[in-house]
């Protein structure tokens, strides 16, 4: 039997988000990428060891241990070496004893963290409360001062430490390793820059894509036989090895995703990287290129996870995970903060949406809709099938949509019918209903979230919600 503890940053993405400066995003990154590094640091002479079969996760330490009476003394010595790097993150720690580290994981770990038993490590509390907050972030009390951008300002220790990470930008975080792939280069100029990539060039989308049912995955294949594994192309796959497989998928995924956004010239990525880790991606790009990235990556990551299983020769016994994305579309100077925590809502709701199962999107534009709008949820399949009419409605002109969707909003789908004939616009009929149908039996074959005038889902209101950054 083995022992294996993790200490993983929770809540990442808000963690990023509360310093407002790209650049204290981008270090606070590179230090979650480090994590493993100050943990290998600490473990000298602790009997424990980074654990392999995890591998590479930003913001997560796995550890293998020689035993189980040694997690209170080594978690110990790590989270003090990780608190003086990230004083204001907030870490979890859950460790478990089995025969692999899938085992471990699926059986024990995870259910441990979902039923709120994992060990909770807090930042430090401010013993001022009124204390003079941090001149960046705004949350946590200054402690000393820094010199930025030729300014002295009353910083925390939190934001003082991400200031002395910038050598830590140039190293192997998500972002430069897509960038060394790819060929290509980091964005160099925040989020003003990123949006000027676009047609519309002060817009921007955020997108946060997790898979589906990651834990129901390892639960299955923990059941699973090691002798019935059987990998790709007849190669040898232990158990111990498809967590590697799964941050794999994600990272092509998301290489394939970044290049299927074209028309845009230099040699800058067209994104810009917040997290990579494990299923889970955080990553703004140009508004008008949203679509097309968050498809490719759900697409190509649901392709990979089905390849993986199908090479086990295990499609009977399990179901490949999918993938399900948040969008957030909004000016390149909107509050970060704001942005993430929508995002985070909205890929609730989108999980919700498809059950967990198939992929589904929820969008939300914060330049139209407003910050108290739930945005609009809609299935990855439905993209595709309707592909060609979404881009003859995208295609239409702007003025047309803009009044077709106050007809909608006025009259109802009978009005649009009718903008539309007298216009000699067609390209908004495909999604209204078909003549003769009965509103009330499809409205009760309509997932919530979705609109009710559509028998195959996708309806008028949010297929003009779409097309507006198709």
């Amino acid at each position: 039997m083995r022992t294996y503890l993790d200490i993983a940053a929770v809540r990442i993405q808000r963690y990023l988000a509360r310093t407002p400066t790209l650049r204290g995003r981008r270090t606070a990154s590179a230090a979650l990428v480090d994590m493993r590094s100050v943990a290998a640091e600490a473990l000298a002479g602790t009997g424990a060891w980074l654990n392999a079969e995890a591998g590479e996760i930003d913001g997560v330490v796995s550890l293998e241990l020689d035993s189980p009476d040694d997690v209170d003394r080594v978690s110990a010595v790590v989270l003090r070496a990780l608190r003086r790097r990230l004083p204001g993150a907030e870490f979890q720690v859950v460790w478990a004893t089995d025969l692999d580290y899938v085992t471990a994981y699926a059986e024990q770990m995870r259910p441990t963290i979902l039923s709120g038993r994992s060990r909770v490590d807090l930042p430090t509390v401010a013993e001022l409360p009124l204390a003079a907050l941090c001149r960046l972030c705004g949350i946590d009390p200054a402690v000393t001062t820094a010199t930025l951008d030729d300014a002295e300002r009353n910083v925390c220790a939190d934001c003082v430490e991400r200031e002395s990470w910038r050598s830590l930008s140039a190293s192997r975080t998500g972002e430069r390793r897509l960038a060394s792939r790819l060929n290509r280069e980091p964005v160099n100029g925040g989020f003003e820059a990123l949006a000027g990539m676009g047609r519309r060039e002060t817009r921007i989308a955020v997108i946060h894509a997790d898979g589906n049912r990651i834990g129901a995955f390892f639960r299955q294949l923990a059941n699973i036989p090691a002798e019935r594994l059987r990998a790709p192309e007849n190669a040898h796959l232990t158990r111990d090895k498809l967590a590697l497989e799964l941050s794999k998928a994600t990272f092509e995924a998301l290489a394939e995703a970044t290049m299927s956004v074209r028309g845009i010239p230099g040699r800058s990525l067209p994104l810009i990287l917040h997290v990579l880790g494990g299923d889970d991606v955080l990553v703004s790009v140009p508004a008008d290129h949203a679509w097309q990235f968050a498809r490719a990556l759900l697409a190509g990551f649901n392709e990979r996870m089905s390849r993986l299983v199908r090479g086990l020769d295990l499609e009977v016994e399990i179901s490949a995970p999918t993938m399900s994305a948040a969008m957030v579309f909004a000016r390149h100077d909107e509050s970060f903060t704001t942005i993430v925590a929508l995002a985070e809502s909205a890929l609730a709701r989108g999980k919700r949406a498809g059950a967990g199962r198939s992929s589904w999107l929820c969008f939300h534009d914060l330049t139209t809709e407003g910050r108290h709008d739930e945005g609009s949820v809609v299935p990855l399949h439905e993209l595709k099938q309707r592909q060609d009419e979404l881009t003859e409605l995208a295609r239409a002109p702007r003025s047309f949509r803009e009044n077709l969707a106050l007809a909608l909003a006025d009259g109802g789908p009978e009005a649009a019918l009718a903008h539309s004939r007298r216009v000699g616009v067609t390209a908004g009929t495909p999604f209204l209903p078909r003549r003769g149908s009965d509103p009330a039996r499809e409205a009760e074959h309509t997932p919530a979230g979705m609109d009710g005038d559509s028998p195959t889902r996708l309806g008028l209101d949010t297929a003009l919600r779409i097309a507006r950054w198709w």
